[in-house]
């Protein structure tokens, strides 16, 4: 889990835990962005595929 995600705070004899938005943004863009990386992966693989019938581990 990244550093810094969850904040805590003593409230007397209670722990008070938060989510730090900035950190929590971040791990959430970065996550986007690996996805949307993948997807375009595959969706290459696919053109690929549908036009010229072979994936590319078929490819010679």
């Amino acid at each position: 889990m990244e550093e810094g995600l969850i904040k805590e705070r003593k409230n007397g004899k209670y722990r008070v835990y938060s989510l730090n938005r900035t950190s929590l943004q971040s791990a959430y863009n970065e996550m986007l962005q690996y996805i949307g990386d993948l997807l375009d992966d595959q969706l290459v693989s696919l053109k690929n595929y549908v036009e010229k019938g072979e994936f590319p581990d078929e490819q010679q």
